[in-house]
């Protein structure tokens, strides 16, 4: 999680990273309890690029999934390398 992250999380994650030390980049890995893969999906998602899914691999996969859906819509948004093909 980025440090510009903070001030999004919710309770539950806030209290998971009071006692976490960031990185020296200024991220931190945190585990937070979540209440069903949907709605840390939606949380997550709010965060942007300041977080960052590294497992439950379902979790991720999910999230992966919401952003290529993302992407379709607004395909502006990619570098031209990374844009999908149409």
């Amino acid at each position: 999680m980025g440090p510009c992250a903070r001030h999004l999380l919710s309770l539950v994650a806030a209290r998971a990273l009071a006692d976490v030390v960031p990185e020296p980049d200024g991220w931190t890995t945190v585990r937070v309890p979540v209440e069903s893969v949907e709605h840390a999906v939606a949380d997550l998602l709010r965060l942007g690029p300041e977080a960052e899914v590294v497992e439950p691999p379902e979790l991720r996969e999910r999230v992966v999934q919401a952003l290529r859906g993302m992407a379709a819509v607004y395909p502006e948004a990619l570098d031209p390398v990374q844009r999908p093909a149409t």
